[in-house]
């Protein structure tokens, strides 16, 4: 009885752990298909394979939910959804439109930012969700059209930009700091900004006119000091990087290396620029937790 009682309790206990489980990092590697990475486990799993393209998958600051877009059929345009990755379950997100994309988790867990086309407008315009999906907010319907979501580390403004300017939105839909893409760069052509957690220095990719794998210029990384007003490269010449990320004050970046094959990977970098290294080879689009 006793033997018996012990294995109940091992199978109970063995089970609300799993119900508990946490993931480290969430990353693409292939058009429809991501995967998750357990630094406990020290390996990964296989998540979201779909006959159909999904994308922008976005791990929540707990590690146990993941938010992405989807087509619901062939025709439609996307949507998001929430899986919770340990009951597997899913949730479709009630976005008030039909085209949607990149989700961003803000970092208490409570919402979720988005793009999403204005039909009415003709322009792409910035909401927000909570993720128990009771509550919705549209934030920029008196702004010309913007893209790029990333938050502030108290969750309470958003980040976002056009060719000419960045902007800091609060929750009620008002610009609270704008700073012209001209004094932060060169030229407008910069996108993907992300703020350091003492939200002093912004770093975000910036074309630069250097050629890779035959694609007649590239992006690179670059720091901006709000305090110094001065901009540096952290990136090395010879890749191609299509998204950023902060992670523990360093910076996790999707690119490519100048090659005659793809070789896509996940590179980090520390924010003065120093030890380049590959994070993840073969994978892009990486998502963390807090």
């Amino acid at each position: 009885m006793r033997r018996v009682l012990f294995l109940f309790l091992a199978f109970y206990v063995s089970k609300a752990a799993g119900q508990n489980k946490s993931y480290d990092y969430c990353y693409r590697t292939g058009p429809a298909s991501f995967r998750l990475y357990s630094v406990a486990d020290k390996k990964d799993y296989p998540i979201l394979k779909s006959k159909r393209h999904i994308s922008d998958a976005s791990l929540s600051p707990d590690g146990k939910k993941v938010a992405y877009c989807f087509y619901p059929s062939r025709n439609a345009r996307k949507l998001i959804a929430i899986i919770d990755l340990n009951t597997k379950r899913k949730i479709v997100l009630n976005t008030h439109g039909t085209d949607c994309e990149e989700p961003e988790w803000s970092p208490d867990g409570k919402l979720i930012a988005y793009n999403i086309w204005n039909e009415k407008l003709k322009k792409r315009d910035i909401a927000v969700i909570d993720a128990d999906n009771k509550w919705f907010k549209i934030l920029t319907r008196r702004m010309p059209e913007i893209w790029g979501v990333s938050w502030t580390s108290d969750s309470k403004k958003i980040i976002a930009s056009d060719l000419d300017s960045v902007f800091f939105i609060d929750l009620n839909g008002e610009i609270t700091n704008i700073y012209k893409t001209s004094d932060i760069a060169k030229n407008r052509w910069c996108r993907d900004f992300r703020l350091t957690t003492d939200g002093k220095k912004l770093v975000f990719l910036y074309h630069v006119d250097e050629i890779v794998n035959s694609t007649g210029g590239s992006s690179a990384v670059f720091v901006y000091d709000m305090i110094t007003k001065k901009k540096f490269r952290i990136s090395p010449k010879g890749y191609h990087f299509t998204n950023v990320i902060i992670y523990h004050n360093t910076v996790l970046a999707s690119g490519e290396k100048a090659s005659g094959v793809p070789n896509s990977g996940v590179y980090a970098i520390d924010l003065d620029g120093k030890n380049f290294r590959l994070f993840l080879p073969n994978a892009s689009d990486i998502t963390v937790k807090n």
